[in-house]
């Protein structure tokens, strides 16, 4: 949070005073100083002096357990639904409750200012979510873009993002530095994580769009059930205005009809209140909706078509009066990301679950002229099961795989690549490249005129995560970088 954020409105700086005192703050001998903290964190690690740390229930650990390390850093006290014994605690009924309720009055003079749209679903969020962004942009609003590539301003990229959502308190300080730089208009994704984890707790929504759900992250929800109603609760907790859904996949049309008493509006091509219709393919397509709108798509594929009408009804919802919309001329980061390999097509993409992978194969495969050449990996200490399924449908559309590294984690990535590769068959042409540049390397040449070749699993990301730590690394510079080695040194 800005330094000015809290000291620029005596009405906010004696509301936080007003509220803390109601919640029963204990140990006070706080300075005034320090209840208009800079920062407001459940990081630890963020904590700098004057920072208020929320000790809160993470994931894996309490945040009790690292209220010292928050002291050492210079917290000048703690948030805490307990007093802690010679630490300056702001005592609260619940931190969800704090959450819920305080921290939106602390952040209303900002975020009262700016309409907030949000995207959900196990595909397509970041390429609606782009979409909306750049499409606002073009008619003239002072739209942000929060969500997997980054953090994006009306003057374009800002700073990346560690999470899809972020922790709900860098979340509400960066929405408030967005609204304070002058955006009317923010459309976020809102990841199943971040709605279980309540990340964006006390936020409401004018607008929320639904893609589509699939098989990814059942090693955290456990069951397409759990991972269903959790989706849900943007559209029953936090939206107050429009739900514009997918109908044409069936969980679109379940929630649907969970949603009788509010305000929704379905599309498809087969079902759905507004209904589209495709003229052309490629990179060139005419999609003409039932209402009387048009939007020309720049990018090839069906599910891209469903990101381009949803974005251009949550645009609507938003308060658009325009009627047709272009969208996808200048791609997505990460999303289908083109680049010339001198005769040989060479497409980035994010797909990283067996339902993405498919989809996105199946669309290379049905426009190639030459061979398609797929390279992947899987993510460690993530769902273990899809794995062998993302080798079958590799090598269902692939004239020949290259099993690599994604983001190992704390796992053995060579052990991830053997699980992996129990997918293929025997007499299927593949390799195993556990290093992820030598793979893309070895892809590039086996790739001969004619030929296409997927570099799948990280897309836009910029680093390579390891266990305990990260190296740079993002698969468009890599290839580009071999590119250019191979035009000025002559080398394969």
């Amino acid at each position: 949070m800005r330094r000015g954020s809290f000291a620029g409105s005596s009405r906010l700086m004696d509301l936080k005073r007003e509220k803390f005192l109601e919640y029963g703050g204990t140990s006070w001998g706080l300075s005034r100083e320090t209840l208009i903290s800079p920062l407001l964190t459940s990081d630890s690690r963020r904590c700098r002096p004057g920072a208020l740390f929320v000790a809160k229930q993470g994931h894996t650990a309490h945040g009790e357990a690292y209220v010292q390390d928050a002291i050492r850093r210079g917290a000048a006290a703690v948030i805490s639904e307990k007093a802690l014994p010679g630490i300056a605690t702001l005592v609260v009924p619940s931190v969800e409750y704090f959450e819920e309720s305080v921290l939106p009055r602390l952040y209303d003079e900002s975020l009262s200012k700016m309409k907030l749209i949000g995207v959900t679903g196990t595909k397509g969020k970041t390429t609606t979510a782009f979409f909306f962004y750049e499409a606002a942009l073009k008619e003239g609003k002072a739209a942000a873009y929060i969500g997997t590539v980054g953090v994006y301003t009306k003057e374009g990229f800002l700073k990346r993002t560690l999470l899809t959502t972020p922790d709900i308190y860098e979340l509400y300080a960066l929405l408030e530095q967005l609204a304070d730089l002058g955006h009317s208009l923010c459309v976020l994704e809102v990841s199943s994580h971040a709605l279980d984890q309540g990340r964006i707790r006390g936020l409401r929504f004018q607008g929320a769009g639904f893609t589509n759900l699939s098989w990814d992250h059942l090693d955290y929800h456990h069951s397409m059930e759990t991972y269903f109603d959790t989706k849900r609760k943007l559209f029953t907790s936090y939206n107050e205005g429009t739900s514009v859904i997918n109908c044409d996949d069936p969980w679109g049309r379940r929630l649907r009809s969970s949603l009788e008493s509010r305000q929704v509006l379905c599309f498809g091509q087969k079902n759905g209140d507004v209904r589209f219709r495709k003229k052309g393919e490629g990179g060139d397509t005419l999609l003409t909706l039932s209402d009387g709108g048009a939007v020309r798509l720049g990018m090839p594929g069906e599910f891209n078509a469903y990101n381009a009408i949803l974005a251009a009804l949550l645009l609507k919802a938003a308060g658009s009066r325009s009627k047709e919309w272009s969208m996808g001329f200048n791609g997505v980061p990460g999303r289908l990301e083109r680049l010339d390999g001198h005769g040989v097509d060479i497409y980035i993409d994010y797909a990283h679950s067996p339902d993405s992978l498919d989809k996105v194969l199946s669309l290379l495969a049905g426009e190639k002229r030459g061979r398609l050449i797929t390279v992947f990996g899987c993510t460690g200490d993530r769902d273990r099961g899809k794995r062998p399924e993302m080798a079958k449908i590799a090598s269902r559309f692939s004239d020949f795989v290259i099993i690599t590294s994604d983001d190992p984690h704390s796992e053995d990535p060579f052990q991830i690549c053997r699980e992996v590769e129990a997918g293929m068959k025997s007499d299927f042409p593949y390799e195993v490249v556990v290093d992820r540049e030598e793979a893309i390397r070895t892809a590039l040449k086996k790739a001969r005129n004619g030929d296409m070749v997927l570099i799948a699993g990280k897309g836009h990301e910029r680093f390579q995560i390891f266990d305990g730590y990260e190296i740079p690394f993002n698969d468009r510079e890599v290839v580009e970088r071999l590119l250019k080695k191979r035009r000025t040194c002559g080398e394969d």
